[in-house]
């Protein structure tokens, strides 16, 4: 099992009162010695309309993008939405320690290693 694994079940389960899409975000997923690094483009989302929650193993990123535009839309190529996707972590990570930043429509999230699942090197010493 891997330290953090995609989540395959999308579950909406908050009633939505007008139909609007739910997206999956796209991801790519870094690994250090130190940490892993989750980067999650999404566009249009302010801090404010994100959550990031973390409850039985499962870490999920929620939020929503509102358009505000000036005027009638001529021609709306770009679908605003709701936002979803969930990760299943280990005990590998320290979930005390995960941080979440969000610039320019890309979120950061930084998952530390926890200390046991850390790589070390153990010195040989001369008897």
């Amino acid at each position: 099992m891997t330290m953090l694994e995609k989540n395959a079940a999308t579950d909406v389960s908050a009633e939505q009162t007008r139909p609007a899409p739910v997206f999956q975000p796209p991801v790519d997923i870094y690994e250090t010695d130190e940490m892993l690094v989750v980067l999650a483009d999404l566009p249009g989302v302010k801090a404010d309309e994100l959550a990031i929650d973390l409850e039985n193993d499962v870490l999920r990123l929620q939020g929503g993008a509102n358009g505000e535009a000036e005027g009638e839309p001529l021609l709306r190529e770009y679908q605003l939405g709701r936002y979803l996707r969930q990760f299943t972590i280990n005990e590998a990570i320290d979930r005390q320690a995960i941080s979440a930043e969000l610039k320019n429509g890309q979120l950061t999230l930084r998952l530390p290693k926890a200390a046991k699942a850390m790589p070390r090197k153990i010195q040989v010493s001369q008897a």
